[in-house]
This record gives C-alpha cells, sequence and structure tokens, in this order.
C-alpha cells in the first residue's frame, strides 16, 4: 500500500489486494460477471427511470426541476442492485464450498488432495473414456475432451461459471468437475450425470427456439399496439403548474409495459429454464434407467453441501 495515500484509496487497495490474494477463485468468477451486473443494472436503472419520470411527470405532475437529482440518484441505486445481488451469491457459493472442503479460502495445491497420484490419474482417465464413449454413442458432434480439471469455476463465454456438483461443464477439449467431487463417485455413478449433460447440451437449438416462439410474437404484438391502440382512446390536453402536455390513456399503458417486459421475460426464462434440465434428465434415465440416475443424485447430495447442488429437485422430478 502507497504511503501517505488517501484512506478510501488505501481501503479500496486493501480489499483488492485481499480478495486477488486470498479469495483469487472468488475474485475471479466476480470479474466474470462484471458484463452481465452492467446488462442487468442498465436494464434495472432504465425501468425505474421510465417508471419514476412516469409518476412524478404525468401522475404527480411535480416540475422536473424539482426531482431530477432525485430520479438519477434512485437510478444509481438500481443500476447497482444487480452488482450486489451476483456478489452476494457468488460469495455464499464459495462460501459454503470452503466450509464443505473444510479448509480457509486460500489456494490449495493438488498435492494436498488425500490419494495418491496415480489414483487421480487413473479416476481422470477413466472418466475421459467414459465421456468419449457418452459423446459418441449420444452423437454430439460439438464437444471433444482431452483433460479433466477439477475447480470450482470454469471459464464460460468470456467469464466464468461456477460448476455444479451435480453436473459438468464442458470447455474447449476440456471436461470440468467441481473439485469437491473428485474421488467421490464411482464410474459408474458418474456416467448417468455426464451424459445428461450432454443430453442437455443437445437441447440448446431447441432451447433458443422454445426463446423465439415465445419473445417473437410478444415483441410484434408489443410493435403493433402503438398504432393499434392509440386510435381507440382519446387524446388530451392537460395543464398544471404552468405547463401543458399532450397525452393519451394507450401511451402511459404502452410506456409501463415497455419498462416491465425486459424484467418479466428475464424472469419467466430464468424461472423456467430448468425444464430443460429436466428433459435432459429424461432423456438420460430412458438410456441407462431411472433407477441408476436417481442413485447418482443422492450420491451427490451425500457428499456434497445440499444447499449447492439441484439434485433434490432433480429426483423429485424424476420419481
Amino acid at each position: 500500500m502507497a504511503e501517505g495515500a488517501p484512506k478510501p484509496a488505501a481501503y479500496s487497495e486493501a480489499y483488492l489486494t485481499h480478495f486477488q490474494t486470498v479469495h483469487p477463485d472468488f475474485w475471479r468468477w466476480d470479474q466474470s460477471k462484471r458484463q452481465i451486473g452492467i446488462g442487468l443494472g442498465l436494464v434495472t436503472a432504465t425501468a425505474t427511470g421510465v417508471l419514476t419520470f412516469y409518476v412524478l411527470a404525468f401522475v404527480l405532475h411535480i416540475d422536473g426541476s424539482a426531482w431530477g437529482e432525485a430520479v438519477a440518484g434512485i437510478c444509481t441505486i438500481a443500476f447497482i442492485i444487480p452488482f450486489a445481488l451476483i456478489s452476494r451469491r457468488g460469495a455464499a457459493h464459495f462460501k459454503t464450498q470452503w466450509q464443505l472442503e473444510g479448509k480457509l479460502p486460500t489456494p490449495t495445491p493438488r498435492i494436498g488432495i488425500d490419494m495418491t497420484q496415480d489414483r487421480v490419474i487413473d479416476e481422470d482417465s477413466s472418466i475421459l473414456g467414459l465421456t468419449s464413449e457418452l459423446v459418441e454413442g449420444l452423437g454430439v458432434e460439438d464437444v471433444s475432451v482431452s483433460q479433466i480439471l477439477w475447480k470450482s469455476t470454469a471459464p464460460q463465454a468470456g467469464g466464468f461459471a461456477m460448476i455444479p456438483p451435480d453436473g459438468v461443464v464442458f470447455g474447449t477439449n476440456t471436461l470440468y468437475l467441481a473439485e469437491c467431487m473428485e474421488g467421490k463417485l464411482s464410474i459408474d455413478e458418474w456416467k448417468p450425470l455426464i451424459a445428461s449433460a450432454l443430453n442437455y447440451r443437445k437441447l440448446g437449438g431447441r432451447k433458443i427456439s422454445w426463446v423465439l416462439t415465445i419473445a417473437v410474437p410478444v415483441i410484434a404484438a408489443y410493435a403493433a399496439s402503438w398504432f393499434l391502440l392509440p386510435p381507440l382512446y382519446p387524446t388530451t390536453h392537460s395543464c398544471a403548474n404552468g405547463q401543458c402536455a399532450v397525452n393519451n390513456v394507450s401511451w402511459d399503458i404502452l410506456i409501463i409495459l415497455g419498462a416491465v417486459s425486459p424484467l418479466a421475460f428475464f424472469g419467466f426464462f430464468a424461472s423456467t429454464w430448468n425444464r430443460f434440465r429436466f428433459i435432459a434428465d429424461k432423456q438420460t434415465a430412458d438410456l441407462v434407467g431411472k433407477n441408476q440416475l436417481v442413485h447418482s443424485l443422492q450420491r451427490v447430495l451425500e457428499v456434497s453441501s445440499p444447499n449447492r447442488s439441484f439434485a433434490q429437485k432433480r429426483i423429485d422430478k424424476l420419481t
């Protein structure tokens, strides 16, 4: 820390150094979510600003000079909220992982793993062979795996994604598995989990089609509403506090819908996206047997932290 640095700058420098050295895994994950945070922040701030402007200007007819700074402050807070929620989710994930592994949140070399190097290599080789067989058997064309990495996060689309204990993440010629699961499952127990992940990956085109099937008609209907709704309502002129405005009830309705719709879309797709995971599980159950898949998911619950795993919901859907 530079001598004589102002206290706020010194605190920021200490905070940055602490997370980069003591919590490098969390730091990498947090930085990878910056673009998502900015995007969600812009959506949240825009929606909040439009709604606040509408209420103050069109409903309450308050002079803009009286609330301009307040709206700017509210929008700033709305912009920051997604960052706070994302960081909180990541902090909870890594804290649980550190507690589960019974170690401090500091970098731990592979030599600290309580197993021989030969056993590690044998497990990795067996999983590689199993994955290659499943890729060929399921006809997954865009997956090629030549190495396995046991990590808490994996690089994904310019950022990092958390690796679930009941699943895998596919990277460039790499299969990422949750480090808390290393040595915990047999090859037969890994088979249904990897097969389900491959089936889920094969549903990529189906997921895009599903999104477009819902989004395109809604967007088209919204755009058409700007031409169809206004003629159905009278256009009025009103004056208050020395200012006059032209208004139409349909405009108010469409402005509110335009501000709320992005958030509604995001919430809807986020809450229903897991349906594709359940579809992949059903396909896997038909392939390897429902009992075998359920057994593997139950084993994940036994050896990992329950609140980090989606396994119980998957079991409930299967049974």
